[in-house]
């Protein structure tokens, strides 16, 4: 068989996040369709998602009980789309959902770090590391950094990208696993 053939293929490096429901085996017919729905409409309303969407860099796999968005354009585009995810969530208490990418945050965080370095001064930086650490499950890296983000912003120690928000994505009681 000759090496050249008349057809190319392209490979490209896929960017996997996957999500799904907690108890969602559990649940009514009518909830799995409703949860799923509503999971769907928090995946399509996040930015990275809806950016790689239009251009044509996202794949959407439902997987039963969740799902799979595999991106094609940067390690840092699953890890940010989890992050919107999450703070969508504090709207929909119902749905406990687990996500996990670990091999696309370890490949993310040195952006996200050198982010931090090149602007120490940032809140929002410091906040954006410490949600990568709470996916990624280091959970003292995460009160370093909600504690140095709560430090440069203090007036958002209650909001998104304060130290609280970063403590729900670890904490025991809130019912959500990140990876």
């Amino acid at each position: 068989m000759s090496s050249q053939s008349g057809t190319s293929v392209r490979l490209q490096i896929g960017h996997v996040l996957f999500m799904d429901l907690v108890g969602y085996s559990k649940l009514l017919l009518d909830e799995q369709r409703q949860y799923m729905e509503q999971l769907t409409e928090i995946v399509r309303g996040t930015e990275q998602a809806r950016m790689a969407k239009e251009a044509g860099k996202l794949i959407r796999l439902p997987v039963g009980d969740g799902m799979a968005l595999v991106f094609f354009d940067s390690p840092e585009a699953p890890v940010r789309c989890a992050m919107e995810i999450s703070r969508k969530l504090k709207e929909y208490r119902q749905l406990k959902l687990r996500m996990g990418i670990q091999k696309a945050f370890e490949k993310a965080r040195p952006a996200f770090e050198a982010a931090v370095k090149e602007a120490p001064g940032s809140a929002e930086q410091h906040a954006s590391l410490g949600w990568l650490y709470a996916l990624m499950g280091r959970k003292n890296d995460v009160i370093a950094e909600g504690k140095r983000a709560v430090e440069l912003k203090p007036e958002s120690k209650d909001a998104v990208d304060g130290s609280l928000e970063i403590s729900l994505a670890m904490g025991p009681d809130s019912g959500r696993s990140a990876l």
